[in-house]
């Protein structure tokens, strides 16, 4: 059986290499000005702060 990892995990990879960070940024911001969902917009912006190891506290 194949060893697959949880898309989470894969997603938080992704984001710290910082200009894959910077493109999501741009499109979730892109998303945000269209549909005005600021519970996505929250999601992203705590993605991206636990990608880049930003203190959330």
């Amino acid at each position: 059986m194949p060893d697959y990892r949880k898309f989470k995990d894969y997603h938080i990879e992704q984001l710290r290499d910082p200009e894959d960070a910077r493109i999501y940024l741009s499109i979730v911001l892109a998303d945000y000005e269209k549909d005005k969902d600021i519970e996505a917009l929250l999601v992203a912006l705590r993605d991206i702060a636990e990608a880049q190891k930003i203190d959330q506290t």
